[in-house]
C-alpha cells in the first residue's frame, strides 16, 4: 500500500472522528475509497497488458526503430543518448530470442483459443535458445495442441 493512499485514509477517518460521524460513515468512505482505488488499478493493469502484448508481438520492429534512432542519435545529438538506444535494443532482442511469444501463447491457452495459441507458437524460430522453463513450456503446449 503506497503511503498517499495511507494518509488519506488516516485523514479520512481523523476527519469522521473530529466530526463526531459514527462509524458506519467511516467504514462507508473507506468502502467507496477501496473501490475507486481498486478500479483505477484494473484500468491501469488492463492498459500495461496492451501496451506489452503490442510489445511482444511487435518487438523486432521496436529493435530496429530503436537502432535507428540510436545511430541517428549518435551521428546528431548526444552519445549517450544513443548507448542508452542500443543498450535497449539489446536487451529486447535477448528477450526477443530468450522469452519468445511464450506469454501470449499462455493468454490465448487459458482463454481457450487454441488457433490463436498455434500462431503465437509458429512465431518462434529458434526454440533451442528459449531458456529452460520457457522451453520446457514450449514442447509441452506443442505436443499438446
Amino acid at each position: 500500500m503506497d503511503s498517499i493512499g495511507l494518509l488519506e485514509k488516516l485523514l479520512a477517518v481523523l476527519h469522521c472522528m473530529i466530526s463526531a460521524s459514527s462509524q458506519a460513515s467511516i467504514n462507508h468512505r473507506y468502502v467507496v475509497y477501496s473501490k475507486r482505488k481498486h478500479h483505477n488499478l484494473i484500468q491501469i493493469n488492463s492498459f500495461m497488458k496492451k501496451v506489452l502484448n503490442f510489445y511482444i508481438l511487435y518487438r523486432l520492429p521496436i529493435i530496429a526503430a530503436l537502432i535507428i534512432l540510436g545511430v541517428l542519435s549518435h551521428l546528431y545529438f548526444d552519445v549517450i543518448t544513443a548507448w542508452l538506444l542500443y543498450i535497449t535494443a539489446a536487451i529486447s532482442l535477448a528477450l526477443y530470442f530468450m522469452m519468445g511469444p511464450m506469454r501470449l501463447v499462455q493468454e490465448a491457452v487459458e482463454k481457450g483459443d487454441v488457433e490463436k495459441a498455434q500462431q503465437y507458437m509458429n512465431m518462434v524460430k529458434f526454440p533451442k535458445l528459449l531458456i529452460k522453463p520457457i522451453r520446457a513450456g514450449y514442447y509441452m503446449l506443442q505436443s499438446n495442441l
